[in-house]
């Protein structure tokens, strides 16, 4: 019996989700076109920075 693959929707446009998205962000929601039209915003105003991780030249945080 051939296994039939579920396509799934774009909760904004109802629209499928490309294979290949869900393939690189597999929990995602939106379609690249809804996602283009309506980027998400991060609040940051609660965020301290004096508590993040050191960052070393290369980008990366020391190793403890």
């Amino acid at each position: 019996m051939p296994q039939t693959h579920t396509r799934k929707l774009c909760m904004l446009c109802d629209r499928p989700i490309a294979p290949a998205r869900l393939e690189a962000l597999p929990g995602v929601t939106t379609c690249i076109d809804c996602a283009r039209k309506h980027p998400r915003k991060l609040d940051t105003r609660g965020i301290d920075l004096s508590q993040a991780s050191p960052i070393n030249r290369n980008g990366f945080a020391p190793k403890d």
